[in-house]
């Protein structure tokens, strides 16, 4: 269950930075087959119906990654990640201002996610 605040805090940037009059419906991020995340934010949108945009994607998995997490844990952003998903939205959702960033356009699914 998405966290309600993420779902307010994220109509905004969709606002200024999509414009079509939608409405947010849920918020999550994924790690892909390569190891990237990407941030989506699912929104309903009268004219199309549920859109998923993406506001943040690195597609490659992080340079900082570490091998053997057990001697020297890993911080990179997959891994963080992975610990917990809801404190690494938490914590991106003040990390810039989303709403000045060019988000992905609306698909219809999330493609290799």
């Amino acid at each position: 269950m998405t966290n309600p605040k993420w779902i307010e805090q994220w109509q905004t940037p969709y606002d200024l930075a999509v414009g079509k009059g939608g409405k947010v419906q849920d918020v999550f991020a994924r790690i892909g087959p390569s190891g990237g995340i990407a941030i989506f934010v699912e929104v309903y949108e009268p004219e199309k119906g549920v859109l998923y945009y993406s506001p943040y994607l690195n597609s490659m998995p992080g340079d900082d990654h570490t091998e053997d997490p057990d001697d020297d844990p890993c911080t990179c952003t997959a891994c963080a990640f992975e610990l917990d998903p809801d404190a690494w939205l938490d914590g991106m959702m003040g990390a810039t201002n989303w709403g000045e960033w060019d988000w992905d356009v609306g698909m219809k699914s999330i493609p290799g996610y």
